[in-house]
């Protein structure tokens, strides 16, 4: 992508990083509301964005009119406190938001995909945001390598989501590459100065597969990252 359309903000501390997160989740949900009555967001459940998204679920808006789905998840039950929907809803679901399922108990993770697909098809389309996260080896979270990944990041437009078996044998689903690259909005929350290496490596066009979501993003990408100590 162009290096100008990408656009990183390094906050000076945790409390900095969540507040600059939630606020600009909280900008484009209610521009999304403004201009079209709802909202549809895909969050990671990662640990280190729960205190933006606890500061997000704070502000004062119609979060009936606000449906979140996960950008990825394990193949467990909705109801199992490991999975990233339960951890969402626990957020956002008493202040009235809706929040998606990807997955349910399935022993077949590309049946369990199957059926996440079909209820993703119905959503009013693109996504108003997805917010990605990567882990320090530049992976981005939910994409992993794996026997899935070629799959995943040449599926056809209308593909929603699909199963991912990763290098290690973990079975999950993840939105596809045309989900996240349609989106109206991308924004990449980093943990380390290591990720954010890797982000700015992945801008410059290297061979990971940021690169190959990136290069595909017609919007501009914002990235928020917590300064180095």
């Amino acid at each position: 992508m162009d290096v100008d359309e990408f656009e990183l903000w390094e906050a000076e501390d945790a409390e900095e990083f969540s507040s600059s997160v939630a606020g600009d989740i909280g900008f484009i949900i209610d521009q999304a509301l403004d201009a079209r009555r709802e909202a549809i967001i895909a969050l990671p459940a990662e640990d280190f964005l729960l205190d933006a998204y606890a500061r997000l679920a704070e502000g004062k808006r119609d979060w009936r009119h606000v449906m979140i789905v996960p950008t990825h998840d394990g193949i467990v039950a909705i109801d199992d406190p490991t999975s990233n929907v339960a951890t969402l809803a626990r957020i956002f679901m008493p202040k009235g938001a809706r929040v998606l399922p990807l997955s349910a108990a399935n022993d077949d993770y590309k049946r369990a995909a199957a059926d996440a697909d079909a209820r993703l098809q119905a959503l009013n389309w693109p996504f108003d945001l997805v917010v990605l996260t990567m882990d320090d080896d530049g992976g981005v979270i939910g994409l992993k390598q794996g026997p899935d990944i070629d799959e995943a990041l040449t599926a056809a437009d209308d593909r929603r989501c699909l199963g991912m078996l990763d290098d290690r044998g973990a079975e999950a689903i993840s939105l596809s590459k045309r989900t996240i690259t349609n989106a109206r909005t991308l924004l990449l929350a980093l943990s380390s100065p290591l990720q954010k290496a890797e982000a700015e490596n992945a801008v410059e066009g290297d061979d990971g597969i940021l690169a190959r979501i990136l290069a595909d993003v017609a919007v501009p990408v914002d990235a928020h990252v917590v300064a180095a100590e």
